[in-house]
């Protein structure tokens, strides 16, 4: 017992480490200029799948404080969105930086459960093991990205495409042995992203700040910075975690 709570605790360690390493430096967030794409999702359902949903509250409270430190301008600058929120209400950052993180490990350790019972077993056909390999699933959103960016794809065909591919992914990862690792990661990836963006929105409506003006963008923003988070979640979680538990059962 006392070996297992050791080694528990020095797991979460590390989760806590990469947690924060991700997000005071550049490696967890990349910015787009008006609103951050990032990662630190990712560990946080990982640690919670991993070692159930307390330590993935514990996670998820580093998630959103290095999110609020960020957004007072501490390691990295904040979005100009968050910019703009921050100067007519910091509590309203506080909260929209915070509670998002919280829900994830909580959407994710339910989805999980819930998939894990239902259904344990199931087919992988050899399709789904190419639409979830990581030169097909990262190489597509980069040169989706990277046509928008040189203004060589329009901003909705762009977000179209990256619809399409997070459908196609889910689809094909749905039949999968892990699948419950999968759908679980991208479901706790979307909670952070509804759950942030529309906390914005709100706060934007409540602080008297123009919410038309930012529907638009907090709209594309939503499809092209969510779904790049959600496939790089469907992408990591599942193989990361299959060798962690296979070094626990070596151990």
């Amino acid at each position: 017992m006392k070996h297992m709570n050791l080694r528990q605790f020095v797991i979460t360690s590390l989760f806590v480490a990469l947690t924060l390493v991700l997000g005071f430096t550049p490696l967890g967030i990349i910015p787009l200029g008006f609103i951050n794409v990032t990662i630190l999702h990712i560990p946080v359902i990982i640690g919670t799948i991993l070692l159930g949903w307390r330590t993935g509250l514990l996670l998820g409270f580093f998630f959103g404080l290095t999110s609020t430190l960020r957004a007072f301008g501490i390691s990295t600058p904040a979005s100009a969105l968050v910019s703009t929120l921050m100067s007519a209400s910091p509590v309203f950052v506080v909260i929209m930086s915070m509670l998002p993180r919280l829900l994830v490990p909580v959407v994710a350790h339910l989805v999980y459960r819930l998939i894990s019972s239902a259904r344990t077993h199931l087919n992988a056909p050899a399709l789904s093991r190419i639409a979830d390999s990581l030169i097909f699933a990262i190489a597509f959103p980069a040169v989706v990205i990277a046509l928008y960016a040189l203004k060589a794809l329009p901003f909705w065909p762009a977000a179209g495409l990256f619809t399409l591919f997070a459908a196609f992914e889910l689809l094909f990862a749905a039949r999968t042995d892990n699948a419950a690792l999968t759908i679980s990661a991208v479901a706790g990836t979307l909670t952070n992203t509804i759950f942030y963006l529309g906390l914005m929105l709100l706060f934007y409506h409540l602080a008297g700040l123009d919410t038309a003006a930012i529907l638009t963008l907090i709209t594309g923003t939503g499809i092209i910075a969510g779904g790049t988070e959600a496939i790089a979640a469907a992408v990591l979680t599942t193989p990361v975690i299959s060798a962690l538990k296979r070094v626990k059962t070596n151990a």
